[in-house]
């Protein structure tokens, strides 16, 4: 009777199915979540050189044939409190110097369709009394001006411009980096081209005591500063002290010093929004407030890209740099080999599985990587690991059955929830492969197969083909056959 019931569930299963061949997920099909299979990570620090604001936080990257790949990793986020400043609650770290996006050099628009002037144009800039002005580049493909003075009162003009209306509703715009062998201040002065005041903005003042101030950009030298500020705060002096109309800006400083400007505007009513970040400013709860993110003294770090302002919507960043963790449930399916034995040197446990993957760090002209190790969090109490083992250098060609050459980690998994660090010199290109031999019941081997997605890849088994079907049915179809008290265990490749 059970042979028919079983029998008879299966040509429904089948028929329902089709049985056609499952798409398999990457980590070979193993749940390393609610199944608990073995999930070793490379974690790094990865910077991608061209970032697209367009992916929105995927972990992507141009690979060496040009087309835009998707990292085998997660993103390590946290948003716990108490672990702000780690990396982790705000992912993603970038330098504004080096984004380009088209409204850097938009100013001043003449134009809707063809802009014929340019603050980012060295050639439109004059210069006094021996400063110079250069075409630059503060990234690769991030257009700059750059500005050197020698010693102190050397100045640089731009007047390609003329602002007649609502001056004071406006913001200036200024993104930059500044180096100084001598000079402790360096300001770029607003114009007014009616009554002669002016309106200060210190790009750089060794002097002050933090670049919060409206007309304090820096303190220090240094990359990726920026400063937004609506002209109307900024104090004006030198005639009724406003500003109505701007006809020009100067640049000079107190010393020898280099800014090279890659964004300047005076032009809009509103700031260009950098992204948005997590803050505790309420330490009494355990929940994050999220702030805006508008001035910058260096590289920012932010919750989300695509918090980012609609000025980047079209921008690449060249250099953005988040934690990963490269494990194995994102593993390609062909780097993973898994089988689970009913028939096994351990009379006490229904099955043994025998879990074998490849990790790896891409390569790409794109990729460089920080901080790497190769790590684990036992799942498993220690009585459980019967063989842990790893080997460094394998490449895709060598099938793991060719690996000669083991270290043997099995002392190391003696308790569960324990950090067991593997290798802190993970190199890039470098295979690294580890092999578990796990104790398990007949339970534990389905929920270690059993996918959200219902498909585990080509299963095997002791069984061979039913018992890879056997497999595949665990899950919902194989809660319905324990019911009935039918088990089997199962194998994955």
């Amino acid at each position: 009777m059970r042979k028919q019931i079983f029998a008879g569930l299966l040509a429904m299963l089948v028929v329902a199915s089709g049985f056609a061949p499952m798409a398999a997920a990457a980590g070979g099909g193993l749940n390393y979540a609610d199944g608990k299979a073995p999930n070793a990570s490379i974690d790094a620090d990865v910077t991608v050189d061209a970032y697209e604001v367009s992916w929105a936080d995927s972990l992507r990257y141009e690979n060496d044939n040009g087309e835009a790949e998707s990292l085998p990793a997660e993103l390590n986020r946290s948003t716990e409190p108490d672990e702000l400043g780690n990396g982790t609650v705000n992912p993603f770290t970038y330098t504004v110097t080096d984004v380009d996006f088209s409204d850097a050099g938009e100013f001043p628009r003449e134009g809707e369709e063809d802009n014929a002037a340019s603050a980012l144009d060295a050639s439109e800039w004059t210069t006094a009394s021996g400063a110079s002005v250069n075409d630059s580049t503060t990234a690769p493909g991030v257009d700059a001006v750059q500005y050197t003075a020698s010693m102190a009162g050397q100045t640089a003009t731009y007047s390609n411009f003329s602002i007649t209306s609502d001056a004071e509703k406006r913001y200036l715009q200024a993104f930059y980096d500044v180096s100084s062998s001598g000079a402790n201040q360096v300001d770029l002065v607003i114009h007014d081209a009616t009554d002669g005041d002016t309106a200060n903005v210190k790009l750089l003042n060794t002097g002050a005591s933090n670049a919060d101030a409206n007309d304090v950009g820096a303190t220090t030298t240094g990359e990726g500063k920026a400063i937004q500020v609506q002209i109307g705060q900024l104090e004006a002096t030198g005639g009724d002290n406003s500003i109505d109309e701007i006809g020009k800006v100067v640049i000079f400083s107190d010393g020898a010093a280099t800014v090279d400007l890659s964004a300047l505007n005076l032009e809009k009513t509103g700031k260009w929004k950098l992204g948005t970040r997590n803050v505790d400013t309420d330490t009494d709860d355990d929940d994050l407030e999220t702030e805006d993110v508008y001035q910058a003294t260096g590289p920012i770090s932010i919750d989300s890209i695509s918090t980012m302002g609609a000025a980047f919507d079209d921008a690449t960043i060249m250099g953005v740099t988040f934690p990963a963790e490269f494990d194995a449930a994102n593993v390609a399916d062909a780097d993973v080999e898994a089988s689970f034995e009913s028939d096994n040197a351990y009379p006490n446990w229904d099955v043994v599985g025998d879990i074998t993957y490849r990790l790896e760090l891409p390569s790409a002209y794109d990729l460089s990587y920080a901080n790497t190790e190769l790590s684990q969090t036992t799942q498993w109490p220690g009585t459980r690991y019967a063989t842990v083992e790893y080997a460094e250098g394998v490449d895709e060609d060598t099938e793991f059955s060719e690996i000669d050459s083991w270290t043997d980690l099995t002392a190391s998994y003696d308790a569960q929830d324990k950090a067991v660090a593997i290798d802190d010199t993970v190199s890039v290109d470098t295979g690294y492969v580890l092999h578990f031999e796990l104790k398990l019941t007949n339970d534990e081997a389905g929920a270690m197969q059993s996918t959200a997605g219902g498909g585990a890849g080509p299963m095997a088994s002791s069984g061979g083909f039913f018992g890879g079907l056997i497999s595949w049915l665990w899950g919902l179809p194989g809660v319905v056959l324990g019911a009935l008290g039918i088990g089997a265990a199962a194998k994955g490749a």
